[in-house]
């Protein structure tokens, strides 16, 4: 049997239905059908406010960087990935290394442990 998904906080729902909302008039814009375009216009603005009421009980804090960078038109969840793949290669190196300074120094007690 599979697991359903948490669900979602208001907050999220608020960005689903108002990201909806744009896709809805995204489309008739690009088609060219300008009928009901009033409405969906007005059930975007509906959405932000939802979405601005939502916005103002949830206490998540988003660092102004990543804000910029999807202002710039860039993917601040690719960026951390590509970060944390970064750490975890330093990390291994760092292991690594410790792992041959450990070997070195058994070596050299047992070295030290035969000449007495």
């Amino acid at each position: 049997m599979a697991q359903q998904p948490p669900p979602l906080s208001s907050l999220n729902q608020a960005i689903e239905k108002a990201l909806e909302s744009v896709t809805e008039c995204e489309r008739s814009l690009n088609t060219g059908e300008n009928d009901g375009l009033i409405n969906k216009m007005e059930s975007l603005v509906n959405h932000f406010t939802l979405l601005r009421e939502a916005s103002s009980t949830d206490e998540t804090e988003i660092p102004i960087s990543v804000i910029k960078q999807i202002d710039e038109g860039k993917r601040p969840m690719a960026r951390m990935v590509e970060r944390i793949l970064s750490v975890g290669k330093t990390n291994e190196v760092t292991k690594g290394k410790a792992n041959v300074f450990a070997e070195f120094e058994k070596s050299l007690e047992k070295e030290l442990g035969e000449k007495k």
